[in-house]
């Protein structure tokens, strides 16, 4: 997401920072890219970064009082999960993209987006569960993506149907040819629709009241289109779904009670979706 910096929502929110994703950062069609501080560890003697290991965990042992305080308990979690990260080579493989076949790559696209799906098919491989690509806003798009308040029609020929078009066919494919299809969920989905009528700008704006979505691999029934909207795309007309019911088949699909609670970060209860499950579009 060059240009318009770090987004809401993609952090562990009310589970607390210790649920913060990986960011990998950068950009990795180019030439060289590596994951965000590999490069320092990969250059440094390995028994420097031992020591260092050490050294944090002599720190954390004398200074109990620390492991009482919420913070404190997220701030180890952070460490733990950076040292992980730094010494795992199943992490260092999958960002090494030069190693991947150029044919492959080439059938994602050479591009920021196309890149980005290719690199989470590695680390889904390495053992990554969760993976999240997000298209907000790369540099030399003409406005805002797929925040197309003006001329729509010319971003989404130009600049955004294809590359997208591209990577997520490629996907499919890889994932079928690799038999991870089967057991991999995958939604593509956006935060909201946008408005049925062109505004002055020839762009679409802000709208709630209906969108669309994909889902398929694990769980989904392959093929079908369930739901419908009014003849001018503005309103559900048949079979409504909730964002909540989306979150619900999702946790479903991956063997999860949508229903069940956990404790938030403050200690509070949570159900993890007040959604239902959409059944029939499950196999």
């Amino acid at each position: 997401d060059a240009g318009s910096g770090r987004r809401a929502g993609q952090w562990g929110g009310r589970l607390g920072s210790k649920y913060d994703p990986l960011q990998p950062g950068g950009d990795p069609n180019e030439d060289g890219f590596k994951l965000d501080h590999l490069p320092l560890v990969a250059n440094r003697d390995p028994r420097v970064f031992t020591r260092r290991r050490k050294l944090i965990d002599q720190i954390n042992s004398q200074v109990e009082y620390l492991d009482k305080t919420s913070d404190a308990q997220a701030l180890a979690a952070g460490q733990q999960k950076a040292i992980d990260v730094l010494s795992s080579d199943a992490v260092r493989r999958a960002v090494d993209l030069s190693s991947e076949d150029p044919k492959l790559r080439e059938a994602y696209g050479r591009n920021l987006f196309g890149q980005s799906v290719l690199l989470g098919r590695r680390f889904l491989q390495a053992g990554s569960r969760v993976i999240q690509c997000s298209w907000l806003r790369t540099q030399g798009e003409e406005g805002y993506a797929w925040d197309s308040h003006w001329n729509n029609l010319k971003s989404l020929r130009n600049d955004l149907c294809p590359p997208f078009d591209q990577a997520l066919y490629a996907l499919i494919n890889d994932l079928e040819e690799t038999g991870e299809l089967d057991e991999t969920l995958v939604v593509v989905t956006g935060e909201f629709g946008r408005t049925p009528r062109i505004n002055k700008d020839a762009g679409r704006d802000h709208w709630s009241n209906v969108f669309s979505l994909c889902m398929f691999g694990a769980g989904i029934n392959a093929g079908q289109v369930y739901g419908a909207s009014d003849g001018i795309a503005g309103y559900p007309a048949a079979d409504p779904v909730t964002p909540a019911d989306i979150t619900a088949t999702i946790y479903h699909c991956l063997g999860i009670d949508p229903h069940s609670e956990m404790l938030d970060q403050n200690e509070r209860p949570m159900r993890l979706s007040e959604g239902h499950i959409i059944s029939d579009i499950l196999s």
